[in-house]
């Protein structure tokens, strides 16, 4: 028997159309969204997997012609394809990726941390329906990656401006940061639905023995000395000191040097200090280590418990994001020159960095993903009030509702995944013979030419064990010179090195 010949079809027919309506708009809404970052997310999986290359493409396509990322993916788009360029030496390319997520992080700011209108529809989608903002190191890390194709493609201009700017969003980043946990601290305090006290439902859910075991490797993570970034800061520190225009920039090294001492415990960083602040000004060879890969977020469902007016309590699935660590990285680099043999040491733990974010953020993560569940949940719970005096329409309904309510239950997943793990650092005298030997303990090594009277930056890069190192040496002053490579479209004043076990890293 067909549903409009069934009795009572005069009432249920327009119910089940607004349901069926409202719950295909919402999941054909939600598909919009989800395709565009499940491209960006198959992206990052490629570039962690030693393949930026294929990341590439897989984010250019996503690009319609002359247009970018659209959507609330678009920030995160940018950084991904920045990073992707960056990894093939598509240095240009990669600094206007970078730059159009920097105006996005500007765009976002100059209006409510979220809109009412996006806060409301999050609740009855998905919170990956929210615009992606940027986190504090994202921030902060664009610029500095700007500065580092800058001073890769011979832009000391450019490369200055970046890593001013840096160094502006890194102060911005400390105070939005302070403010943002304040204000998340008195929304979850005041924050309360029709039956579900929300803030007591946050603060229930945080002490639950299986919420704790989920985040209890983020406890043993501090956050550095006023929440700075290290690498971006040695970086500036290094560049001022290879290329000062007065004594201005002397003092500015000075004082960045000065900070990332008091940050962290790098041996070289100390030594570097106790030479500029003695007047000496030897030439250095500066090599910054990038290895391994940060946390990338994934997905886990845990049962958490919402605290109604009633006083009851409910027992509810949420979806629910965690931090993945990932420790398949290249250790070390050991350096050795005609007169020295070094280890590079510690400078900026990305986990470290991405661990205390996170944790800052849970709250409000927690505060969003309870509200979301009481609108769904009451969404349902209204099809299903509205459709039982029919038991078949109400039957279509319930099924109607849980697709949509199993469609929508997803958590937030959304960071800049292709940055590092962490950042090392050392610095040796510049060899007289103008070459450094790099070398790792999993056996690959690389001879790199370094200016001999004056300052050379080198940048190593290893994205996994066993994947060819690629090692670019920038060398300023009066030791700069050597013929420059071409890669891809565009020219590079760097000098590109790679081991000989590639691994498919061109």
């Amino acid at each position: 028997m067909m549903f409009w010949n069934l009795p009572g079809r005069s009432l249920a027919f327009p119910v089940l159309c607004r349901v069926g309506v409202a719950c295909l708009s919402i999941v054909l809404l939600w598909g919009l969204v989800g395709c565009q970052y499940e491209s960006i997310r198959r992206a990052q999986l490629a570039h962690r997997d030693a393949a930026p290359e294929i990341a590439r493409e897989e984010l250019v396509g996503l690009l319609p012609p002359e247009a970018g990322f659209v959507g609330p993916h678009a920030v995160l788009g940018w950084l991904e394809l920045g990073s992707a360029d960056h990894a093939v030496g598509r240095y240009d390319a990669s600094s206007r990726a970078l730059l159009r997520a920097e105006a996005g992080f500007d765009s976002h700011d100059a209006r409510a941390q979220t809109s009412v209108s996006e806060e409301a529809f999050s609740a009855i989608t998905s919170p990956l329906s929210v615009a992606y903002r940027g986190s504090p190191t994202d921030r902060v890390m664009a610029p500095t990656l700007r500065a580092v194709n800058a001073m890769l493609a011979g832009d000391e201009a450019g490369a200055r401006s970046a890593l001013n700017e840096a160094a502006i969003r890194q102060q911005l980043a400390i105070e939005q940061r302070r403010s943002a946990i304040d204000a998340a601290r008195a929304e979850t305090r005041s924050a309360s639905s029709d039956r579900v006290d929300v803030s007591r439902s946050v603060a229930g859910a945080m002490a639950d023995p299986a919420f704790a075991e989920a985040f209890r490797s983020l406890d043993q993570y501090e956050p550095y000395r006023g929440f700075v970034n290290p690498f971006s800061e040695m970086l500036h520190a290094a560049f001022r000191l290879a290329v000062p225009v007065d004594g201005a920039d002397r003092d500015r090294a000075t004082a960045l040097l000065r900070s990332v001492a008091g940050t962290v415990e790098n041996r070289f960083v100390r030594e570097a200090l106790l030479e500029v602040d003695g007047g000496e000004s030897a030439p250095s060879v500066h090599v910054f280590f990038a290895t391994g890969f940060c946390p990338i977020r994934d997905e886990f469902r845990l049962d958490l418990p919402l605290f109604f007016f009633n006083d009851t309590v409910d027992y509810v699935g949420i979806a629910f994001p965690r931090l993945a660590f990932d420790d398949d990285a290249v250790g070390y680099l050991d350096l050795e020159s005609p007169d020295a043999l070094v280890r590079t040491e510690m400078l900026a733990d990305m986990d470290r960095l991405m661990a205390i974010e996170f944790r800052e953020e849970l709250p409000t993560l927690m505060r969003r993903a309870i509200i979301a569940t009481v609108a769904k949940t009451a969404a349902a719970y209204g099809i299903n009030e509205a459709t039982r005096d029919d038991e078949t329409a109400n039957a279509l309904a319930r099924i109607a509702a849980g697709l949509y309510l199993y469609s929508q239950n997803r958590a937030d997943t959304r960071a800049w995944a292709t940055l590092p793990k962490s950042y090392q650092y050392a610095r040796l005298a510049a060899p007289s013979d103008g070459r450094v030997l790099v070398s790792t303990p999993d056996g690959q090594s690389v001879f790199v030419d370094v200016a001999p009277d004056s300052d050379t930056i080198v940048f190593v890069r290893s994205l996994r064990p066993g994947v060819g190192l690629r090692v670019r040496s920038v060398r300023f002053g009066s030791g700069a010179g050597g013929a420059n490579v071409e890669e891809g479209p565009e020219k590079s004043a760097a000098t590109l090195y790679e081991s000989p076990t590639n691994g498919g890293v061109n």
